[in-house]
Parts: C-alpha cells; structure tokens; sequence
C-alpha cells in the first residue's frame, strides 16, 4: 500500500501499525496467527491487486481503512483496530485469493 503510494518503508503509517503489531497484536490470544496471516497473504494478494483493471479504487478504500486503523489506534481502540483490520484482510481475501 505505502510503496503504491509512493510512501517510504518507514512512513508514519507503517511506524504506527508496526508499533500496534508489535507492541499489542503479538500479545493477544491469536495476535501470532493474525500476524502470520497476514505474511501468507498479503503478497499474493498484492500481486493481483496491481493486475486489477480498479486497482486505483481498490487501493483508495484500503486506505481509508488504513487510516481509520491509525485513528482508533491513537485513540487506544485497539481491539475495534484489529477487527477493522481483519475485516479489510477478508474481504481482500475473497476478492483476491478465493477463485
């Protein structure tokens, strides 16, 4: 998301949902899993997203979720962040990796 958006490895973005992941995620019941989750899929799901012929749209809306992940983050939502999160995961799944 960062690199389509021309945004460096260590954006404010990815420093903020790094710290989530690593500092509250990783401790939760099934922090571990979502984190592996999210390293079997996102690559694959990457590869076929900048083959969509909607991609620009597609990479829109995961950015509005992004953001809406560092909002509740700031806030110390953290548990409706990682249902945020795993909500966009899913659908990206489906959309991608299920056919």
């Amino acid at each position: 998301m960062c690199y389509y958006l021309g945004k460096q490895d260590d954006c404010y973005e990815l420093t903020i949902l790094r710290g989530f992941r690593d500092n509250w995620l990783c401790r939760q019941t099934n922090g571990n899993s979502l984190i592996q989750e999210y390293y079997n899929y996102a690559p694959a799901i990457v590869d076929k997203l900048n083959l969509a012929p909607d991609k620009d749209s597609i990479y829109s809306e995961i950015n509005r979720c992004i953001y809406k992940c560092l909002s509740l983050i700031r806030e110390q939502q953290f548990e409706m962040a990682k249902e945020a999160y795993i909500y966009m995961v899913r659908v990206l799944v489906h959309k991608f990796l299920s056919k």
